[in-house]
């Protein structure tokens, strides 16, 4: 049974750190097994926020585009290595997309989102000052006319009704350049206003037939202890502004902090941290599904474990690298009684 306590302090974890150095460590292991499949499960209603977002200017022809069907394929099996060190020390809840020129840029929260600029995909180095001055867990996609619209979590005050302390909505911020973010300050996304669903997080983004496709964890903090941390999805047509829910979950079990791509033979794949089926501790591991509409999931197991029952591997980012595949993750471990934050890499060849 996985373990709910411990799933939902990280979850609520205080963003609280400073953007760091690529420091080294001793690589750590990988395995895989088998999870079974999902289910779907009716939704109850469905919300939309509105605003109307300030204009932009298009920036330069080379920033930052968001990848929406990658030119490989995914290997039968997955066999994703660990790589040597860490991407940024002191940091958590990568999101990795690919510049124009072949760079990599890392959107990460340290003691706010920052940026991270790196030619290797391996040494980053951090672009100015911080690109968000408020919230934390990021995702990034490009708009028609060049602009960029974030979308990002934001702890909220407890809503009318609800029986947590706190809630985490999604705002939402814009930019010209993919850098310089300035905030909307309007609720994208948030609760239904009911105790059993009363907070979501860890958005992602991608683009889909007539708009876009956000999936986050939602069913979290409500009355049903047995069923939070759903992964479940919404669908925007206005580049991001309003949303709606869609029917039924994506991953029908304790899940969180989905990272979604789409392969050039139309499967989409999302990976996702959750507790081993087999370990009562805090341990968290990434597992991978598999669709071919982007709706209906069937879990393909574990792809990366540290092996460790004191060891978190979390927030996975996926991208395109020359090798194949590399995905990016946050690290979490005790180390002389302190727990330590990194942001470490797998490689997956598919050459």
């Amino acid at each position: 049974m996985k373990n709910i306590p411990a799933l939902l302090s990280l979850l609520l974890v205080s963003i609280l750190f400073t953007a760091g150095c690529v420091n080294q460590q001793n690589p750590t292991n990988v395995s895989s097994t088998g999870l079974g499949s999902t289910s779907t499960e009716p939704q109850e209603t469905t919300t939309s926020s509105t605003s109307t977002a300030p204009e932009t200017t298009a920036p330069p022809a080379t920033t930052t585009t968001m990848p929406q069907v990658l030119s490989r394929t995914m290997p039968a099996k997955q066999d994703w290595v660990v790589e040597d060190g860490v991407r940024l020390s002191d940091a958590q809840f990568p999101s990795v997309i690919r510049l124009s020129d072949g760079r990599y840029r890392m959107y990460a929260t340290t003691i706010s989102i920052s940026s991270f600029l790196s030619t290797d995909g391996l040494l980053f180095t951090q672009e100015g000052t911080s690109v968000l001055n408020e919230g934390g867990v990021s995702k990034v996609v490009s708009l028609a006319g060049g602009s960029y619209r974030m979308v990002y979590s934001k702890v909220e005050p407890k809503l009318v009704g609800m029986t947590s302390s706190k809630v985490i909505t999604f705002k939402s911020a814009t930019s010209t350049d993919g850098k310089t973010f300035e905030p909307e300050n309007v609720m994208r996304f948030g609760s239904k206003g009911s105790t059993q669903y009363s907070t979501l997080s860890m958005p992602d983004i991608m683009e889909v037939a007539g708009g876009l496709r956000m999936f986050y964890t939602g069913d979290m903090f409500g009355t049903d202890y047995g069923r939070q941390g759903l992964i479940r999805s919404a669908t925007s047509q206005d580049g991001g502004m309003t949303w709606q829910r869609d029917d039924n979950v994506r991953i029908n079990h304790v899940a969180l902090n989905p990272d979604v791509i789409k392969t050039s033979d139309g499967k989409y794949f999302i990976y996702y941290a959750a507790h081993p089926e087999d370990v009562e501790s805090g341990a968290l591991d990434i597992y991978a599904a598999e669709s071919d509409d982007g709706l209906k999931y069937t879990d393909l197991g574990m792809v990366l474990s540290s092996g460790r029952v004191d060891v978190k591997y979390n927030n996975p980012s996926v991208v395109e690298a020359p090798e194949g595949y590399r995905m990016y993750y946050t690290q979490t471990s005790i180390e002389s009684d302190k727990e330590v934050t990194v942001i470490k890499s797998a490689l997956l060849k598919t050459a």
